[in-house]
């Protein structure tokens, strides 16, 4: 490859700037200027200085000259770091030539990327090594924008000698005789195609840096330890550029998108005036221009830019902006008003006016529905002969129903004239189940309006608008926030928090995290600070483990076996996949297991499912049950994912959006319609489901549960016969198959499939125990009062408890009636009282 750095003309840039650096420079002009200010006043008031005016003269053009020779020599030196010699942009060399041997990829590097290099090629001969990435990548610290990228994903210059410069030793012996590395030039070489790729004109610090995040393994170590990839330093380094991009933008008072922010005064004297209207609204152009507000617009520029179209064109044109709660509709149509207000916009929308009307504040104080009505169509009066307005109505469909409660109004019949208007335009906000019962309707309102429907943004579109944010947020509560935190709050919200979208999720996070840190008196947001305040929001254990919980999970046999009595190896599978899923073994798109448990009535299916929701997740009511003989037809599907014509939400979607973390346990599996269990594939294989509203929920922090009782007397013939479990296994499956229970591409989807067999004498004796235990529990520290348990008491429970079809089942009913009866009735006719014991006979039980 072609690599003659010392021939090139950003090289001769370099040594240049070094003549009269950027920095004195800049400082040296700044003070000429100043002096000549100060002797021109001089000169027009002499007396000053004791110097005549011919001499303040001549020192005012020696410092002007000075000033003026300064800035030229400023934008001399930027035009030697933009490379503006360079004929050819990167991608026009690389596509005509063919071949990279044929370019000097040297001649392509950036200023600054080139001034690394020159500081790196000075080093190596000063210590006779050839140059190396681990060497540039070292001096790259000097650069003032490559040390912000690296402090922005948390890489201090400690970090970086402490992982490089025992490399820099080992050089030598390596590339012995070598100007450069082989390794350097092939990242030089795969950069040079990333820029291209980049449409960039030249090798910046962005594609070297990423390349070399990729290539060298060093530089991989060191992003390994502060939990960082390749795909976080390009758009680290992407960010940095677009922010640079954005301020050398601003600074160019005379680009026309800067000059049409001072808006004439001409036009707003040829509108009409509206008293009433500013005296219950806000304007929103007037906001931005006077706060100089923030509006993230980066996300849904494509629906901004159907707003301006639609209200750019002849006719009657209003917009309903339809979306959820959360994912930015005010914000878009705010990201609007900033276009328009800045004209910036199309050119019949330029100069009008955005006001925002504050309906409450219109309608306070008035006690008939006719007063409201007419002092709202004052207002909508106003709005149209001022021919420069454009109404926003936030959450509109409050307004458009019909009026059932005190304080409630709808105004379809006076708004709805208005809207067929030409000069009358209207920006109205709703959320879909405002529009499916309020607007759609309502054919004479919702034909007036465009529907654009706003998008909930990507994790990456989230993360750009969470970046436009940190600066005034860190202004705000004086605090640091990396990029590693934000990343890590949009990842985190996007897999744990499913009932509210992006933005609004990341952002609530993201503050509440912020005011977590500052609360422990903190300067900088950590990770485990955000951690900590995902765990306690969502009930689930984030980030690393601490002992308790470790311990919990090495021990989840024992903890489970607590309350189930045998089926080892339905604990044992349990245990397993709860351990690989959270220690990020198993896979991150699928929940954290699926499990199907066949067996006899009452051998412990459904008691294993709680004991694990239990055990795992703190509390039986963690686990959510489905009963799914209620869903044997086909509209039985809606009760699951929701029903948008009756505006019900569906009853598993609902509550795994609200606690994710979760056991769902779908009891008698087989018995549910085919449509549901097509349903359950996805939910299985990818971990997320599409309700009837079109949310995607997610199923991936949950275990999901089948429990079917098909196959029953096959398994207990097989148990009666001494075959073991395992060994017929396969039998039952197929069994299943041939009878057409379940389909393949179900029982697949399945991590497993555990087989629970009937409960022999023995386990009843342990089950009957662990009840009665359970209710000498409950008495001791309820009432203070211990129950005597014999054994003659256990062995009754368990025979009386126990029936063949209905396994171990009737043992609970058993000691309701037979046990916690005699004790209520003991309690009261001897007038027990704490400290108290209480036996029942097992001969009086029958």
């Amino acid at each position: 490859m072609n690599f003659e750095f010392k021939k090139t003309n950003i090289y001769r840039a370099v040594k240049i700037s070094k003549i009269y650096p950027p920095i004195i420079a800049k400082t040296a002009t700044w003070l000429f200027a100043i002096l000549s200010i100060l002797s021109f006043l001089s000169f027009l008031k002499p007396g000053i200085l004791n110097l005549t005016s011919q001499e303040i003269l001549a020192l005012f053009f020696l410092f002007l000259a000075l000033t003026i020779k300064g800035i030229i020599w400023l934008g001399f030196l930027d035009d030697l770091s933009s490379n503006f010699l360079l004929r050819r942009s990167l991608a026009q060399q690389l596509s005509t030539q063919g071949k990279l041997k044929e370019t000097n990829l040297a001649e392509y590097l950036d200023f600054r990327l080139a001034q690394a290099l020159d500081r790196t090629i000075r080093f190596s001969e000063s210590h006779n090594i050839p140059v190396s990435t681990p060497v540039l990548i070292l001096k790259l610290w000097d650069n003032k924008r490559a040390r912000l990228i690296f402090q922005e994903m948390e890489i201090n210059k400690k970090l970086l000698k402490e992982k490089l410069e025992p490399r820099i030793k080992t050089i030598r012996e390596e590339n012995q005789s070598k100007k450069y590395t082989n390794e350097f030039l092939d990242i030089i070489s795969k950069a040079a195609f990333k820029a291209a790729a980049n449409f960039h004109r030249q090798i910046e610090l962005r594609d070297f840096l990423t390349t070399a995040a990729e290539k060298n393994k060093y530089f991989r170590e060191i992003l390994a330890a502060i939990n960082m990839e390749s795909d976080d330093v390009d758009h680290v380094a992407a960010w940095e550029d677009f922010v640079e991009r954005e301020i050398k933008r601003r600074k160019q008072f005379w680009r026309l998108e800067n000059l049409r922010k001072n808006r004439g005064v001409g036009k707003k004297w040829a509108v009409g005036y509206t008293v009433n209207l500013d005296k219950y609204s806000t304007d929103i152009s007037k906001q931005i221009r006077k706060q100089n507000l923030s509006i993230h617009l980066m996300a849904h520029k494509k629906e901004i830019y159907a707003m301006e179209r639609i209200l750019a064109r002849s006719g009657a044109n209003n917009i309903l902006l339809v979306g959820r709660p959360g994912v930015g509709r005010t914000t878009t149509a705010y990201a609007f008003a900033k276009k328009v207000c800045q004209g910036n916009s199309f050119i019949n929308l330029n100069d009008k006016r955005i006001l925002e009307l504050d309906t409450q504040a219109a309608l306070a104080g008035l006690d008939t529905e006719g007063e409201m009505l007419n002092r709202l169509k004052t207002i909508f009066s106003e709005a149209a002969s001022a021919g420069n307005v454009i109404l926003l109505i936030d959450e509109i469909h409050n307004y458009l129903g019909s009026a059932q409660g005190p304080g409630e109004i709808n105004i379809a019949s006076v708004i709805t004239p208005y809207l067929t208007l030409t000069n009358f335009q209207v920006i109205g906000t709703t959320n879909y189940e405002g529009w499916h019962k309020h607007i759609n309707n309502a054919p004479a309102v919702k034909n007036a309006f465009t529907k654009i429907e706003i998008d909930e943004p990507s994790p990456l579109q989230t993360i750009m608008i969470l970046e436009d944010m940190v600066p005034g947020l860190e202004k705000q509560y004086k605090t640091i926030i990396t990029y590693r935190i934000i990343r890590d709050v949009v990842n985190l919200t996007d897999h744990h928090i499913q009932d509210t979208p992006f933005p609004e999720k990341a952002i609530d996070v993201l503050t509440e995290t912020i005011v977590y840190s500052k609360r422990q008196n903190k300067n900088k947001v950590l990770p485990q600070h955000l951690n900590e305040v995902m765990s306690r929001r969502t009930e689930v254990p984030i980030g690393d483990m601490e002992e308790i919980e470790r311990k919990k999970l090495l021990n989840l046999e024992q903890t489970i076996h607590q309350r189930i009595v045998d089926q080892e190896e339905a604990v044992k599978l349990i245990s397993e996949a709860m351990r690989r899923a959270r220690t990020g073994v198993s896979g991150k798109n699928r929940p954290m297991g699926t499990f199907l448990f066949l067996g006899p009535t009452g051998v412990g299916k459904t008691e294993t499912a709680k004991a694990l929701s239990a055990a795992y997740f703190g509390s039986e009511d963690k686990m959510v049950r489905f009963d799914m003989s209620e869903y044997q037809d086909t509209s039985s599907i809606e009760r699951l994912i929701g029903a948008p014509s009756r505006n019900e939400p569906g009853l598993l979607t609902k509550a795994l959006s609200q606690n994710p973390f979760s056991l769902v346990l779908f009891d008698e599996i087989e018995k549910s319609n085919p449509n549901i269990l097509n349903l359950l594939l996805q939910v299985l294989d990818e971990g997320w489901l599409t309700d009837a509203f079109g949310r995607k929920v997610s199923f991936r922090d949950s275990i999901i549960i089948g429990t079917s009782n098909a196959g029953a007397e096959l398994i207990r013939s097989n148990v009666k016969q001494g075959v073991d479990l395992s060994s017929f296994k396969e039998d039952l499956i197929d069994y299943l198959l041939k009878q057409g229970i379940f389909r393949p591409e179900l029982l697949n989807r399945f991590d497993a499939a555990v087989v629970f067999k009937p409960l022999e004498h023995e386990h009843l004796i342990q089950i009957a125990k662990l009840m009665l235990n359970g209710l000498s529990k409950r008495l001791q520290e309820g009432m203070g009062i211990t129950l005597v348990i014999d054994h003659d008491l256990v062995e009754k429970v368990a025979e009386l408890g126990y029936k063949p079809e209905f396994g171990a089942r009737p043992m609970r009913r058993v000691i309701q009636d037979q046990i916690e009866s005699r004790v209520a009735k003991k309690i009261l006719q001897d007038n027990l009282k704490r400290g108290d014991f209480v036996k029942i006979e097992a001969k009086d039980i029958s």
